[in-house]
């Protein structure tokens, strides 16, 4: 509930570029703002997701904005600024766990020495609203910015293809992209349950879709 109201969903470059002026004017409240709840407010960015796209995007903001309120902002402490990253399981980037578990283990040791930014374990986006995140513990972050890099639905027109999907509604493929049973028909990306060598589909992302292509 209200996510689709007050969050930001980066799956177009107009997204990234609406999140960019809000954040710039975040910071730009916040010079002025003299009470104390409203700057915490103000100063506290929800990204919610721990994926590929949740960790990159809690990484970006945990250095533009300090750096932006270093050189533009003289009313603004560094420190007071703060990137919370909702991770809904006990490990960030799912797609690396069963592969790569020492890279994962790096990045959540990055961020757990990083000042600026805290990852909440265990817990998810429960609703969003004009000026809090609620998570699924009952757990209430005031704020004015969530970035929402949870998961996506794969696009409508496959309701109406009647090939094999896979439990998340993509369609079953071969190692070399070919829709199950089908020679004349690929598949990739968000669109596509493309197995990895291990087994396990490849996740819904640009660069497995261009490998596969």
């Amino acid at each position: 509930p209200g996510l689709a109201e007050h969050s930001f969903r980066l799956k177009a470059y107009s997204g990234c570029l609406a999140l960019r002026n809000h954040l710039i004017s975040m910071l730009e409240l916040a010079d002025m703002e003299r009470a104390p709840a409203e700057r915490r407010r103000l100063l506290t960015f929800v990204v919610a997701g721990a994926n590929y796209a949740g960790v990159e995007v809690a990484g970006e903001l945990r250095e533009f904005l300090p750096d932006t309120a270093r050189r533009y902002f003289r009313h603004i402490l560094p420190d007071e600024i703060s990137v919370v990253l909702v991770c809904s399981t006990d490990h960030i980037l799912p797609e690396l766990r069963s592969r790569m578990p020492g890279l994962v283990q790096y990045a959540e040791r990055t961020l757990a020495d990083d000042p600026h930014l805290k990852v909440l374990y265990g817990r998810k986006l429960a609703a969003a609203t004009i000026d809090e995140a609620l998570l699924s513990d009952g757990t209430r972050i005031p704020t004015r910015t969530i970035v929402s890099c949870t998961g996506m639905s794969v696009v409508p027109v496959l309701d109406s293809v009647n090939l094999q999907k896979d439990a998340h509604g993509r369609l079953v493929a071969d190692c070399y992209g070919h829709a199950a049973g089908k020679t004349d028909i690929w598949t990739g990306g968000d669109c596509g349950a493309v197995p990895q060598p291990d087994g396990s589909p490849a996740p819904p992302l640009a660069i497995w879709a261009i490998t596969v292509g």
